[in-house]
C-alpha cells in the first residue's frame, strides 16, 4: 500500500515535467516563428528598397538637379567632420541663409500670383486692349457713341 501514493507522486512529477518540456518546446517554436517572420520582413523591405533605388536611378535628372544633389551630398559629408562649436555656427548661418532664400521665393511667388490676378482681372473686366510698341496696355475704351465727333471745319 505504501507504493501506491509513491507511484502516483512519480506519475504526477513525470506529467509535470513533460508539461514543462512541452511549454519550453512551444516557446522555442514560437520564438523561431517570430525570428522567421522578422527575417522575412527584413528581406521584403530590402527588396523593396532595391526596386525603389533601381527605379530612381532610371529617372533622368536635369543637370541642375544633379548639381543640387552633389552639393547636398558634399555638405552632408563635410559637416560630419565639424567640431561642435563650428557645427553650431555653420547651422546658424545656413538656417539664416535658407530663411532668406525662402522669403525671396515667397515674395516672388506672391508677386507672380498678384500679377496673374491682375492680368486675369483685366482680361475679364477690361474689354479693350491697345497695342503700343509691342506692349499690351489694358484700359477702358468709351462706347462708340461717346467718341468725339470729327467735325469738318467750315471755311
Amino acid at each position: 500500500m505504501g507504493r501506491v501514493p509513491e507511484c502516483r507522486r512519480a506519475k504526477a512529477e513525470l506529467y509535470r515535467r513533460n508539461a514543462l518540456l512541452g511549454d519550453m518546446h512551444t516557446a522555442v517554436e514560437s520564438t523561431s516563428t517570430v525570428t522567421d517572420d522578422t527575417e522575412t520582413t527584413r528581406n521584403n523591405t530590402a527588396e523593396l528598397q532595391r526596386q525603389l533605388l533601381s527605379r530612381l536611378s532610371k529617372t533622368k535628372k536635369s543637370p541642375l538637379q544633379h548639381q543640387k544633389d552633389t552639393i547636398a551630398d558634399f555638405m552632408k559629408e563635410v559637416t560630419y567632420t565639424f567640431p561642435p562649436a563650428m557645427w553650431l555656427r555653420f547651422q546658424s548661418e545656413v538656417n539664416s541663409l535658407l530663411q532668406k532664400c525662402q522669403y525671396e521665393l515667397h515674395q516672388e511667388s506672391s508677386m507672380q500670383t498678384q500679377q496673374q490676378q491682375q492680368d486675369q482681372f483685366h482680361r475679364h473686366y477690361c474689354p479693350a486692349r491697345i497695342l503700343v510698341a509691342n506692349k499690351i496696355l489694358l484700359g477702358w475704351q468709351p462706347h462708340p457713341l461717346q467718341w468725339p465727333a470729327h467735325t469738318v471745319a467750315s471755311t
